[in-house]
């Protein structure tokens, strides 16, 4: 018989197989690490939000409003801001979703919030997603970002 070139079927199926197996594992990590980064982006959103209305306030002298939902942002007329997959909790013991009018946040003239220690967090991510950030507190004087870690907003 002569050398025959070329592959035999089981070789490539062999070969497709392994290709499958590989696409499947990085198609779900990326989908967890696409979940991860805009759980952050909205989170870094609702930060920048809550500064910029802070910031407007104490610069023009008129009192700022944050108004929370639960999936919505809003700050004055232009800045509106909707997350349809998560849901926006306000307040602890958490899950409780933010109530209109409930949860808002006022920036007086001097950039001093009207609430003290208000904990807001985006849930409704995959249990295997763990982001860096997912939360902010917000104090009269200052707001941070965190990581709900144990029931509570921890710093980072």
């Amino acid at each position: 018989m002569k050398a025959q070139h070329g592959f035999t079927l089981v070789e490539l199926v062999i070969v497709v197989a392994i290709i499958g197996i590989v696409l499947t594992m990085v198609t779900l990590n990326f989908r967890q690490m696409n979940e991860k980064t805009r759980v952050e982006s909205y989170t870094n959103e609702i930060y920048s939000i809550l500064m910029k209305a802070r910031n407007d306030a104490s610069r023009t002298n008129v009192s700022g409003l944050v108004v929370f939902a639960a999936n919505q942002v809003s700050s004055g007329a232009s800045t509106t801001a909707n997350y349809p997959r998560f849901t926006i909790n306000c307040g602890l013991p958490l899950p409780a979703p933010c109530a209109a009018g409930a949860n808002d946040v006022t920036f007086d003239r001097r950039g001093l919030a009207n609430v003290s220690n208000q904990t807001i967090s985006i849930t409704g991510y995959s249990a295997d997603v763990s982001p860096v950030k997912d939360c902010i507190v917000i104090a009269p004087t200052r707001i941070n970002v965190g990581k709900m870690t144990g029931g509570a907003c921890v710093q980072r």
